[in-house]
């Protein structure tokens, strides 16, 4: 095994050197773009590693970085690679952690002015110890991928004031003491904090987004909701009193603008807010069939100001279209909140049921999931198939329901027979049918057919061609006269 190698050497190639025992330097290292120092083993760097190259950590076991003056341009950090600083590093111009750690413990982090740093949920740095991260930090903002344990979570800081460094460091926990809202704390505060000290003490106004990439980290909350939390030293101080729902968003972040202090910042715990965030939808009706509606009414009631997502401004809101519905409710010191969605649907009618009649037979012609026939308004009992042999003269009408139980009835099918004698006592039957008047008779055009109103108008005449004749009758008294050179046959029809 290399227990050591000395390294004097300047790197103008692309090409790839790679160190499987210690990496030990006392001279400065020029790695050229394009070139690359691969990094199995530890590193001890005691003076600068130059150039547009990259030195790459990328040990398939943990890893050290230390020496007395470890400086470099660019760092990846790659394949799950585990490194602990045992002296502080400078990094000038990029740190990429692809995948792994880069443990500061009780070393700093020292980035260049204009250096970006760029991480995902499995790289990051962790700050456990008493080790921090520093950076010049101004208007063009910068995100820092920063871990305890084995929690991934992210700060993005922009100064929008005097250019400041700033130094930072992440924990599981904030301090555990202190007050706030004139309560004591000793117990759980936050999901996450951060410890942000200016080193150049400025006209701070900084923006600040802290983010985390798992919800399951809240499942010690009492509530949903967090808030921004500032440790002045002594007492927790609510950043903002609008609480961030953290339960159910992956990844969640609480931002807050104007920020002018600095100290040690973390996501508070529900449990001590001062304003326990309140928005909700009132139960209602999530189906029906169409041409229904439901009022949805917001809580709570007497609130500053509604905006549902239909657009509307009231407390109540009246829907009867298929969607989803929610509400922002903003209180009384002026914190917006989101309800929960209901989710409304609204079926559809079924095809209006059409009926049709053969001789005696009434059916209708599309199918449905249930039947129910009437006579003059009056269910009939047993009447429940899609045919129905008439039992007697009247209106009959049938309602019907879908696969979602959505109803719909026909229009009336109006049945009325009457009975004409002639002078040899045969039987001629007139038949009303929907309109119609039908004639059991084999068409005879020596037959004359003439129907009368009440006042004695003709409302039809003409030969008995067909034994249907239109007649838009509407309820009265009318008169049906059948003639030929023979006989006469006259018929009074009472329409109800």
């Amino acid at each position: 095994m290399i227990k050591s190698i000395l390294v004097i050497l300047s790197i103008f190639s692309p090409i790839l050197l790679s160190a499987q025992g210690y990496f030990y330097t006392e001279g400065t290292v020029q790695i050229n773009n394009g070139a690359a120092i691969e990094i199995k083993g530890n590193a001890i760097i005691e003076q600068p590693i130059d150039g547009d190259g990259l030195m790459a950590m990328n040990g398939t076991s943990a890893q050290t970085m230390g020496g007395n003056a470890a400086i470099m341009n660019h760092l990846n950090i790659e394949n799950n690679s585990q490194v602990t600083l045992t002296n502080s590093l400078w990094v000038n111009d990029s740190l990429e952690i692809n995948s792994g750690f880069l443990f500061l413990q009780d070393k700093n982090l020292y980035l260049g002015d204009d250096s970006y740093h760029t991480g995902n949920n499995s790289g990051y740095i962790q700050t456990n110890g008493s080790g921090y991260i520093e950076r010049k930090l101004d208007n063009t903002g910068f995100t820092f991928h920063v871990g305890s344990g084995n929690e991934y979570f992210s700060i993005g800081i922009i100064e929008s004031g005097t250019a400041d460094t700033f130094q930072l460091q992440a924990w599981d926990y904030i301090p555990d003491d202190g007050t706030i809202n004139g309560n004591p704390i000793n117990t759980h505060v936050a999901l996450i904090s951060y410890r942000i000290a200016d080193n150049n003490p400025g006209a701070n106004n900084l923006s600040l987004n802290m983010l985390w990439n798992d919800s399951k980290n809240a499942i010690d909350f009492v509530q949903p909701y967090a808030v921004g939390i500032w440790f002045n030293g002594t007492n927790y101080v609510e950043v903002d009193n609008c609480p961030t729902n953290v339960s159910n968003v992956d990844p969640n972040s609480i931002l807050y603008n104007g920020i002018l202090n600095t100290g040690t910042f973390g996501i508070g715990d529900s449990i001590y807010l001062s304003n326990i965030p309140y928005a909700a939808i009132t139960p209602g009706d999530t189906s029906f069939c169409e041409g229904g509606t439901v009022i949805y009414t917001a809580e709570p009631s007497g609130a500053s100001g509604y905006l549902w997502n239909t657009t509307a401004n009231t407390a109540s809101i009246i829907a009867d279209t298929t969607g989803t519905y929610w509400v922002e409710i903003t209180d009384s010191t002026g914190c917006v909140y989101s309800s929960e969605n209901v989710n409304l649907t609204v079926f559809p009618l079924p095809l209006a049921p059409t009926i049709i009649a053969t001789d005696t037979l009434l059916s209708i012609s599309a199918s449905y999931t249930t039947y129910q026939w009437y006579l003059n308004g009056s269910a009939i009992v047993g009447a429940n198939g899609p045919t129905y042999a008439i039992s007697g003269n009247g209106n009959y009408s049938v309602v019907v329901t879908n696969s979602t139980g959505c109803v719909d009835t026909s229009s009336n099918f109006i049945f009325n027979t009457f009975g004409i004698e002639d002078n040899e006592g045969n039987q001629l039957m007139v038949t009303y049918v929907n309109q119609q008047i039908y004639i059991n008779m084999i068409p005879d055009a020596e037959m004359m057919v003439y129907i009368y109103d009440a006042l004695g108008k003709v409302l039809h005449q003409g030969p008995c061609t067909n034994q249907y004749i239109s007649l838009l009758a509407e309820t009265g008294i009318y008169i049906v006269v059948l003639q030929n050179p023979q006989q006469t046959f006259v018929q009074k029809i009472i329409l109800q």
